[in-house]
């Protein structure tokens, strides 16, 4: 008589993993995504990498953002509440209420009241590329919200980060980020366009998908990488904090990051299926980056957007947030 032996917990997880693994290569296989990289407890999920430096579209933002965490350990500013009043102090506009309050945490969660999307996609993009001195743009649009009544992505509100940095340290966004983060990670692949006369804070920054990665694991870390503290702790804590809500309801809006409200991990994404999702508490990450085809990106941008429901599905890639949270669920991974 046989006797049935019970599957160990072990062998469960194991199981579940090789089944996980076989999903995600599938769906890596169906998006053609050759620059992914999920990780948890220092082991890859899946990692497929090319040398290809790529937009990382809308994720800049939360690159850009780190910025002020910067400032603040160099006491260029003493907080995130310090009032943009404060800083461009010759803009008498800013000396009114109610742009009077607002202040660089409004800029960071997308709460200062300055235009948003519908805004953007209205005429405010052809304004804000044309503007003759970005700066003065953007802090010149009216408000349409009050400070810190309203969440509404603003493109405009988040490229102040870049004039931020170039009036309190006289250089530009990328230099500065050059020497406080890039340089530290070993970050040499890479470009960071310009917007008028400043750094494109709110989506020109192009890089490799290990370079992301890297940014990634610093920021799982508490800041450190190879031993070195690069990102403050203090920062690292407070752009964990969820401050406003946001359309979403899986998400709040962070100081610079969204957070998930329902794993606590970090994440931004943009256009074309861009991911950078970080999750401290279980350690794990995920990055992909995706270029997209002429033939996708010239559909995409015809106004009769003729693609369906599943190719602009697949072109965000969205079943990865699924399988992400999937892999969170994997017990811990021995080394």
């Amino acid at each position: 008589m046989s006797v049935k032996r019970k599957t160990s917990r072990k062998q469960k997880n194991a199981a579940y993993l090789a089944d996980l693994k076989k999903q995600i290569e599938s769906y890596n296989v169906d998006t053609t995504t050759n620059n992914i990289i999920i990780m948890k407890d220092d082991k890859y999920i899946t990692k497929h990498v090319t040398n290809d430096v790529i937009p990382l579209q809308s994720t800049t933002k939360a690159i850009s953002s780190l910025a002020i965490g910067f400032l603040i350990k160099d006491k260029s500013i003493k907080s995130v509440k310090t009032r943009l009043c404060d800083i461009f102090t010759d803009n008498k506009e800013l000396h009114i209420a109610p742009k009077n309050r607002i202040t660089v945490e409004h800029i960071l969660t997308h709460t200062s009241g300055l235009p948003g999307a519908v805004d953007w996609v209205n005429g405010g993009r052809d304004k804000f590329v044309g503007a003759d001195d970005l700066c003065e743009y953007c802090l010149g649009r009216k408000l349409v919200n009050k400070p810190g009544a309203k969440y509404d992505y603003s493109n405009i509100g988040l490229q102040i980060v870049a004039c931020i940095v170039t009036r309190l340290t006289g250089r530009q966004l990328n230099d500065y980020m050059l020497q406080h983060l890039f340089k530290p990670l070993g970050i040499t692949k890479y470009i960071w366009n310009s917007v008028g006369s400043y750094t494109d804070a709110k989506g020109g920054l192009s890089m490799r998908v290990v370079d992301l990665y890297k940014i990634a694991q610093c920021i799982m870390n508490n800041g450190r990488y190879n031993g070195r503290q690069i990102i403050s702790r203090e920062w690292i804590a407070a752009i964990s904090v969820p401050l406003a809500k946001t359309d979403d309801d899986f998400s709040m809006q962070g100081l610079g990051w969204h957070v998930d409200v329902r794993h606590g991990y970090i994440h931004h994404g943009g256009d074309y299926g861009q991911y950078m999702v970080i999750d401290r508490r279980r350690h794990a990450i995920f990055v992909r980056l995706y270029r997209p085809t002429a033939t996708e990106l010239k559909r995409i941008w015809n106004l009769d957007n003729d693609m369906s429901e599943y190719e602009q599905n697949r072109l965000r890639a969205s079943k990865y947030w699924s399988l992400f949270d999937a892999v969170l669920a994997v017990k811990k991974l021995k080394k």
